[in-house]
């Protein structure tokens, strides 16, 4: 089997990818769709509910805008980790994985078409039901992807004013854009490894290891800093220094491990007893 790059076989596999799975994606991006839907509504239903108390209506819409995108982003990341899990559909038994690999592209064209598949319609689908979600939000706002001009205001007064609390922030939000950057392509990684190990429930099985390796992470980390954890008198300023550096360690680590899943995932694909 030749095994030089071809960007024709390497369309043709993502096309057959679609056709066959085209009903699955169907559902995949109404899910999505729907999740976004419930978050915007349940976001606007929280600012009527504080509106009507004492907090003002934009305070109110901004601190709801800014929970409705990070539970929208949660929700992006478990789906883009189902469909990573599951963008080898072949792998379920040996019989479909061995007529997969007969077909005439190479085996780095076959890996390359499920990497992206994995990628490229998540984003796609992330893309299109947040802005259909909108829809969902424009009888509250009368803005289309309203951010709340009050309630930024306020941030960039607070941030002026005190320019030591700017730093810190400054220096948290750095850290935890590196950190979920590097634990998407991580998280890539590893249900990708997840869908050529478990031929059935690959995500929840994957999904079962990451947790437990989490827990066993997280007491690692209190057992390690137990002091200052329970410190009630710790300094603000070394509490968010000591967490931005550790979004940099696990960014590193993760850095590391991610080529290693890929390539384990790129071997057990490329591998078939006959």
């Amino acid at each position: 089997m030749r095994e030089n790059s071809s960007l024709r076989h390497y369309g043709l596999l993502i096309v057959k990818y679609m056709r066959e799975q085209y009903r699955t994606q169907i559902l995949m991006f109404a899910l999505t769709l729907l999740i976004f839907i419930g978050i915007r509504v349940i976001g606007n239903l929280f600012t009527y509910a504080m509106s009507t108390g004492s907090t003002e209506h934009d305070d109110a819409m901004g601190i709801s805008l800014i929970m409705q995108y990070a539970y929208m982003l949660c929700a992006a990341g478990l789906l883009f980790a189902y469909q990573t899990a599951h963008c080898m559909p072949y792998m379920k038994n040996r019989v479909q994985h061995i007529a997969y690999l007969m077909i005439p592209a190479s085996n780095g064209e076959k890996f390359a078409a499920a990497v992206t598949i994995s990628y490229v319609l998540p984003t796609v689908y992330t893309f299109l039901a947040l802005h259909l979600s909108n829809l969902a939000q424009l009888p509250f706002t009368g803005e289309w992807m309203s951010m709340s001009q009050e309630f930024t205001g306020m941030f960039s007064e607070l941030v002026r004013t005190e320019p030591q609390i700017s730093e810190w922030i400054m220096r948290f939000a750095t850290g935890l854009a590196v950190y979920s950057a590097v634990s998407i392509v991580f998280s890539g990684g590893w249900y990708t490894a997840s869908a050529t190990l478990f031929r059935r429930h690959p995500f929840l099985l994957g999904s079962v290891i990451l947790y437990l390796a989490g827990q066993v992470a997280g007491f690692t980390l209190l057992f390690c800093n137990f002091s200052l954890f329970q410190n009630a008198d710790a300094d603000p300023a070394g509490m968010m220094g000591l967490v931005t550096n550790y979004f940099y360690v696990l960014s590193a680590i993760y850095a590391v491990l991610t080529p290693a899943l890929y390539v384990f995932a790129y071997r057990r694909m490329k591998s078939a007893e006959v």
